[in-house]
């Protein structure tokens, strides 16, 4: 099972799922593993170790879904691909820095920008963004200046820009409150990560045994298509087999 962080285009189950009110309603990593318990649960055995590989935003999810999976006396194998509760809510915090929420909104909607139209044309819009009333309008004017051409391709729509808010907003109010984990983990980190945190991502503060930190080569993107990465969590899921 693989549950990763895949931007704006995804519409995974695992990620999250639309909201029709960003006042609201809010994603929430406990409701998302809830839902999906009930479904995986009729695959799993209690002899077996079952398998969780995480990416991003996706460690988080898989993290609540072993803890839930372990009241019910299930034990598994976590793997987590450059990330965890402390180091997603800090590398947010870094990239989307903000005192308000106006800011904060503003910020998301500046670095979905940068992926589609030039700098100089979004400045432009920036301050009337600001005084937008709230992120519903925002989304109005922002998707309003981005060429129909290039909207199309990128498959930028409404709906996918208030799931992105909504999960963005999730993972930076996000604790994680369970027990800690007793399943096995293992965390495969970026040598160049995206903010500066201790070694093991304060796992320790979350999980009982963590089997291994394995350095990769590569940022948080690229380590993604590094050969040696893919071997390492081969050879994990192979030794475990």
């Amino acid at each position: 099972m693989l549950l990763g962080h895949r931007g704006w285009k995804s519409d995974s189950t695992a990620e999250g799922y639309v909201e029709t009110s960003v006042e609201n309603k809010k994603i929430i990593a406990t409701k998302i593993t809830g839902s999906s318990v009930t479904h995986i649960e009729i695959y799993l055995s209690k002899k077996i170790p079952f398998y969780i590989i995480g990416y991003s935003f996706g460690t988080v999810v898989g993290l609540e879904m072993i803890s839930l999976l372990e009241e019910k006396g299930y034990n598994g194998i976590m793997i987590l691909i450059d990330g965890s509760p402390a180091y997603v809510t800090s590398s947010l915090k870094t990239q989307f820095a903000h005192e308000t929420e106006t800011q904060f909104q503003t910020a998301i909607l500046t670095k979905v920008s940068s992926f589609v139209i030039s700098f100089d044309v979004f400045t432009q819009y920036e301050e009337a963004l600001l005084k937008s009333k709230d992120f519903d309008e925002r989304m109005d004017l922002f998707l309003s200046v981005i060429p129909p051409e290039t909207r199309n391709k990128q498959k930028l729509k409404k709906q996918a820009g208030v799931a992105v808010y909504n999960r963005l907003k999730a993972a930076l109010n996000y604790t994680f409150k369970n027990k800690k984990i007793k399943s096995a983990v293992h965390l495969f980190k970026a040598k160049y990560p995206m903010v500066d945190e201790e070694d093991g991502y304060q796992l320790s503060k979350v999980c009982d045994n963590i089997a291994q930190v394995i350095t990769i080569d590569g940022d948080h993107v690229s380590i993604l298509n590094n050969p040696n990465l893919v071997k390492a969590v081969s050879k994990v899921v192979q030794l475990k087999s």
